[in-house]
C-alpha cells in the first residue's frame, strides 16, 4: 500500500459476496471477543487449568487486533488507498483460524457454564469435609475404647465374681467388635481430605474442554468414599448396639465389696460406655447421611462432567466457510 490510487477494489466489497462476507466476518469477530469477556469472567473458567485460559486469553488478544487491523483495511481500500487485496487476505486467512479457536474455546466453556460442572464439583467440597470431620471422631473413639477395654481389663482382673467376670469380658468382645468399622470410618479422615485437597473440580473442566485425555480418577474414589462410609457407619451402628445391650449386664453382676466393682466405679466405667456408645450412633448417622449425599451429589457431577464434555466436543468449525472468503479474494486479485 501506497498513494492513492483508483479504488478499483470497491466492485468486490460492494457486491453481494464481499458484503455478505466480510460483513458476517467482522461481525463473527466482534461476537466471539464479547462471548471471550462474558465467560472469562465465569467460575467455570476461573475454576480450569490456567494455561489453558491463558491461552484463550491470548487468542483473543490476537483476534482483537485482527479486528482493527481489518477495520484499518478496509478504510484504505474505501479511501483507493489499497494496490491490492493481498493484505485483507491475510487478514482475512488469519481471523478466521484465529477466530475459529476463540469460537472453539468459548463453545467449551459455554458448555460447561450450561451444564453447571464447576459448581456441581464444588458442591461436594463441603460434603466431603464433614465425612472427614466423622472419620476424625472416629478415630477419637478408637482410642476412648482403647482406654476403656484397658480400664475393664483392670476391672475384669480385680473381681473375685464370675458373673462379673463373665460380663466384663463380654463387654470387651463387644467392643473388639466396635474398632474394625470405627477403623474403616477414621480412613474417611485422610482420603475424605485429601480429595478435597486434589483438585478435582479444576481436573474435570480440563478434561472436559479438552485439556486432559481423561476424567480425575479422584472423581470415582469419592463414589468410593461415599460408598464406604455408608457400609462404616451401619456397622459402627450395628456394633454399637451390641455394647449396649452387653453393657446393661454389668449394673447386677457384682458381689457387695468387689474390688472389681470399686475399680469400675472410680474409672466411671458405666457413663464412659454410654457416652462412647452416644457418640459412635452420632458419627454413624452423620457419616451415613453424608455418604448418601455424596453420592447423590458424585453423581450429578459425572453427569455434568459427561454432557459438557460431549457438548464442548460437539463444535461446529466455520473455518472452512470463511476459508472460501479468502478464495474468493484470492480469485478476484487474480482477475484484477
Amino acid at each position: 500500500m501506497g498513494t492513492a490510487t483508483a479504488n478499483k477494489f470497491q466492485p468486490f466489497l460492494d457486491s453481494a459476496v464481499g458484503k455478505v462476507t466480510i460483513k458476517n466476518l467482522a461481525a463473527d469477530m466482534d461476537a466471539a471477543l464479547a462471548n471471550a469477556k462474558r465467560l472469562q469472567n465465569t467460575s467455570a473458567a476461573k475454576g480450569g487449568s490456567s494455561s489453558a485460559v491463558t491461552a484463550w486469553k491470548k487468542d483473543c488478544t490476537l483476534l482483537k487486533q485482527l479486528r482493527l487491523d481489518l477495520g484499518k483495511e478496509l478504510k484504505l481500500i474505501q479511501n483507493g488507498k489499497a494496490e491490492s487485496l493481498k493484505t485483507l487476505d491475510e487478514i482475512v486467512a488469519d481471523s478466521a483460524e484465529t477466530l475459529d479457536w476463540v469460537e472453539q474455546r468459548n463453545h467449551a466453556y459455554q458448555m460447561l457454564h450450561n451444564a453447571q460442572l464447576d459448581v456441581k464439583m464444588a458442591a461436594m467440597l463441603p460434603v466431603l469435609g464433614l465425612v472427614s470431620s466423622h472419620g476424625s471422631q472416629a478415630i477419637l473413639l478408637q482410642r476412648k475404647l482403647a482406654q476403656l477395654t484397658k480400664d475393664l481389663k483392670a476391672a475384669e482382673k480385680a473381681t473375685t465374681s464370675k458373673t462379673a467376670k463373665a460380663a466384663l469380658t463380654a463387654v470387651m468382645v463387644a467392643g473388639t467388635m466396635l474398632l474394625p468399622p470405627l477403623g474403616l470410618a477414621g480412613t474417611m479422615f485422610a482420603l475424605a481430605a485429601s480429595l478435597v485437597a486434589a483438585d478435582i473440580g479444576g481436573r474435570a473442566i480440563d478434561y472436559a474442554v479438552g485439556e486432559a485425555p481423561s476424567p480425575p480418577d479422584k472423581l470415582k474414589a469419592v463414589y468410593t468414599v461415599a460408598d464406604s462410609s455408608i457400609g462404616a457407619a451401619g456397622q459402627v451402628s450395628k456394633a454399637a448396639e451390641a455394647l449396649g445391650k452387653k453393657s446393661a449386664a454389668l449394673g447386677v453382676a457384682w458381689d457387695a465389696g468387689d474390688a472389681g466393682y470399686a475399680l469400675y466405679k472410680k474409672k466411671n466405667i458405666e457413663k464412659r460406655i454410654a457416652a462412647l456408645i452416644k457418640e459412635a450412633k452420632a458419627a454413624s448417622k452423620g457419616l451415613e447421611k453424608q455418604g448418601k449425599l455424596i453420592k447423590k451429589l458424585q453423581k450429578d457431577a459425572v453427569s455434568a462432567l459427561n454432557t459438557a464434555r460431549s457438548n464442548a466436543s460437539s463444535f461446529a468449525s466455520s473455518k472452512a466457510a470463511r476459508d472460501k472468503v479468502r478464495k474468493d479474494f484470492k480469485e478476484f486479485n487474480d482477475l484484477n
